[in-house]
């Protein structure tokens, strides 16, 4: 499992190390959401739809608790669309909900969506 136990003891300077390090781990199926980090967000197109860690944008969207009302809102959601085996890494092509492109993800910067 790559998920970390709540009481684990992490120095702070190692905290986004063992993050990284589950993400990289971690295998996403095809028809899986996905929520991409770290976008790139220098074109406002790129920036207009973003959501927080459960999938709802700004404003609510669907949203039925104030928790799932919550900030920030720095993630696109994406659905896994195929999974490609590289020499190094495994890699994504996601697909965009909010414009239906398709693109390249890698698991460093995908995460699933945070249920409560």
């Amino acid at each position: 499992s790559t998920e970390l136990a709540s009481n684990a003891t992490i120095p702070n300077g190692q905290r986004t190390t063992v993050r990284n390090r589950a993400a990289m781990n971690r295998r996403y199926a095809v028809h899986d959401y996905v929520l991409i980090s770290n976008p790139n967000c220098t074109k406002p197109s790129a920036c207009a739809n973003l959501v927080n860690r459960y999938g709802f944008p700004e404003g609510g969207g669907g949203a039925t608790t104030s928790e799932e009302r919550r900030g920030p809102y720095f993630y696109l959601l994406a659905q896994v669309v195929s999974v490609h085996y590289g020499e190094d890494a495994q890699y994504y092509t996601v697909r965009r909900e909010d414009n239906m492109e398709e693109q390249r993800a890698d698991a460093q910067w995908m995460e699933l969506i945070t249920n409560h």
